[in-house]
């Protein structure tokens, strides 16, 4: 198999840029991807520009692996001609540890929240777990991502951030009656909206 000289990001692949790694997740089957050095400059312009073939970063092996890489693991595929992208976002900079980190702790109180809105919270979690424990493991975080699609398309008007302060306080209160349900989900970031919506 020859390899391409032009490549595309599927939409269901997301990248953002910290610093000294890229991180690219797969929001279909939940597949998170981490590239550092050279590699993670390679993923940077060769998804901005569409060109798979990028003097510099990498050695002509080194990228064709790279590449083949990518491709088997779904998270770029060939395109017929350059397809320019967009930039790869931007994230918090990632700072050295030097082997130790620390991260603040604890669980706080949540805040009072009216009933109906934990009442709501509740539903909805019900809903989302139901959702990740029918089918088949692998496609968890795809069943996700259309269910929150589903939900924020069939909005009438978009969340006031109050709006938005009261669900975060209500899901929280919510999980506190299910604790493990924050490992159960995939990571957050699984819509690509950009507002909450009511």
């Amino acid at each position: 198999m020859t390899s391409p000289r032009y490549v595309a990001v599927p939409a269901h692949v997301r990248s953002v840029d910290l610093g000294p790694a890229t991180v690219v997740v797969n929001y279909r089957n939940g597949r998170v991807e981490t590239l550092i050095g050279p590699a993670a400059q390679w993923w940077n312009t060769a998804t901005t520009t569409g060109h798979a073939d990028i003097p510099g970063p990498l050695d002509r092996p080194a990228e064709q692996t790279l590449l083949g890489q990518l491709v088997t693991a779904g998270l770029i595929v060939p395109a017929s001609h350059p397809q320019s992208g967009p930039p790869v976002p931007s994230g918090p900079r990632w700072q050295p540890s030097w082997g130790t980190q620390e991260t603040p702790a604890g669980r706080t109180k949540p805040a009072r929240v009216p009933l109906g809105t934990t009442v709501g919270a509740s539903v909805a979690l019900a809903v989302v777990l139901g959702v990740l424990a029918i089918g088949r493991t692998h496609r968890r975080t795809a069943r996700l991502v259309w269910l929150l699609t589903t939900a924020a398309n069939r909005t009438t008007r978009p969340a006031t951030a109050e709006h938005a302060r009261r669900a975060v306080h209500a899901v929280r209160r919510a999980g506190l009656i299910a604790p493990r349900a924050c490992l159960l989900i995939p990571g957050s970031g699984a819509g690509d909206h950009d507002r909450a919506r009511e």
